[in-house]
């Protein structure tokens, strides 16, 4: 799979998915989009609520981990992707890229297979090993970050931010991500350009 550009990551675990990164980095020479499947943060008894959603701390501190851990995959551009965490029932999945194959730690049923709407024609399927994957650093370096930064857990109607965004990086992600699950009903974001740009500092 040498001519791999893009792929999908359907992980089982946050903890898992940079140790997993090196087994993928082999393949894809372009973009990884990511989703967790299955997903709960609050526990067995809150899949009854098919509706509910996953605005709360730990899962910006292990977007913010994880973010931060894959910046030395350098040939890979990775995107986490958020509806999972906003809408539970909601697992059509639409990529603006052509997905070239499909990576997943698990067995996965043949409906989600289909949710992944835009597959290539030759699209392939790759089941990778995380059985030896240790995720108790992770679980623990996010454990961390999510009390470190003393962010409360609030839900807003409308978040607004500004950058460059020139360059797309790990950090621009993280605050991207921030403010999309941190709203319910819109984001804006203002975007720099002309004479600005040229005074940026590299």
């Amino acid at each position: 799979m040498n001519n791999t550009k893009t792929g999908i990551l359907i992980s089982s675990s946050f903890g898992k998915i940079v140790g997993l990164l090196p087994l993928i980095q082999r393949d894809i020479i372009q973009t990884l989009y990511i989703t967790l499947y299955p997903y709960d943060d609050n526990g067995p008894s809150s899949r009854t609520n098919a509706t509910s959603t996953f605005h709360t701390p730990q899962i910006s501190s292990k977007l913010i981990s994880t973010y931060a851990k894959t910046t030395v995959f350098k040939n890979i551009n990775v995107r986490i992707l958020l509806n999972k965490f906003q809408r539970k029932n909601q697992w059509e999945i639409k990529t603006s890229k052509s997905i070239d194959v499909i990576y997943f730690d698990q067995v996965i049923k043949e409906d989600i297979k289909k949710c992944i709407v835009n597959k290539a024609a030759d699209y392939k399927m790759v089941y990778l090993d995380s059985s030896n994957i240790d995720e108790s650093s992770f679980d623990a370096n996010s454990n961390a970050s999510c009390t470190c930064t003393g962010i409360p857990d609030f839900i807003y109607s409308h978040s607004v931010l500004g950058g460059t965004f020139d360059r797309l990086h790990a950090g621009h992600k993280i605050l991207l991500s921030e403010a999309v699950l941190r709203s319910s009903k819109k984001v804006t974001v203002g975007v720099t350009d002309g004479p600005m740009l040229h005074c940026k500092l590299m």
